[in-house]
């Protein structure tokens, strides 16, 4: 399932997610412009003892700058 556009249809807005593990990024167009959607990776064990084949867990981070405006830019890290 594409969780950048449940997560979209749900707020609206630009958000960016940590909790999924898994990274997406995706832009929609609105009445109010471009929003923007993000999915960070993640920076744990690829697969833990707790859940150690059901995930599709992926190395991750963001790096986000932010002008005074407001306008931001958002660069997804993978290694």
């Amino acid at each position: 399932a594409n969780a950048c556009k449940a997560l979209y249809d749900m707020t609206g807005v630009d958000f960016m997610v940590g909790h999924l593990h898994v990274p997406q990024t995706k832009t929609f167009k609105n009445q109010k412009g471009l929003v923007k959607t993000f999915i960070n990776g993640c920076l744990s064990e690829l697969s833990p003892d707790y859940n150690p084949f059901k995930n599709q867990y992926q190395l991750g981070f963001s790096w986000v700058q932010v002008a005074k405006d407001g306008t931001f830019v958002v660069e997804q890290i993978e290694p």
